[in-house]
């Protein structure tokens, strides 16, 4: 009746341990350990995105790496740990473009790179934010043909050139950018935004 359990009283030896575990099996483990997780702890999915991020990229599953780095950025942004949330939507970022090119993976993208200016925007240089903005701007335009929802994300990419352009005491630009902000949040009803 009794469980066996085994003590690594040593990190050198729980790390040679692990160290022989084949690539498969490894994987195979940090998959089950992370569809454990979900199953036990249902309702605190959000708290713990972090560790499950971290076990399904050991894992080699990238969709589901996503939605937890992206989950974890979000749960790290509403506690105020900006510095967590970047290197979450950083890891998002960097995991998606892995994935197939669909559209799904487009409207991620360019929720992902918003959320990520948005953490960054005292803390990146505004070179780095334009360069997210920029793509971001490029992949929205490019889905709002097809999808009118994205005019919120474009909104608000619009809202973060003009706070840039602002911090950079470039008034024309900035007035720009707010008032192709405030048309888009005024055509979507987007009262906060507006």
């Amino acid at each position: 009746d009794e469980e066996l359990a085994y003590l690594f009283k040593h990190a050198l030896t729980q790390e040679s341990a692990y160290g022989s575990l084949l690539l498969k099996k490894r994987r195979e483990i940090h998959c089950r350990v992370a569809e454990a997780f979900e199953q036990l702890y249902p309702e605190r999915l959000d708290e713990l995105a972090s560790l499950l991020a971290y076990h399904y990229a050991e894992a080699g599953d990238d969709a589901k790496t996503v939605e937890y780095a992206v989950r974890a950025g979000d749960y790290a942004s509403h506690m105020y740990a900006s510095l967590e949330a970047r290197s979450h939507y950083a890891h998002a970022l960097r995991t998606l473009d892995r994935l197939p090119d669909t559209q799904d993976k487009r409207h991620r993208q360019v929720d992902t790179l918003v959320k990520h200016v948005g953490i960054s925007l005292l803390a990146d240089p505004p070179s780095y934010n334009l360069t997210r903005l920029e793509q971001a701007e490029q992949l929205a335009q490019g889905l709002l043909a097809s999808d009118p929802s994205v005019q919120k994300a474009l909104a608000d990419i619009y809202h973060y050139y003009g706070f840039i352009h602002l911090m950079a005491n470039e008034p024309p630009e900035a007035l720009r950018s707010f008032r192709q902000s405030r048309t888009l949040a005024q055509a979507i009803r987007d009262d906060p935004l507006v």
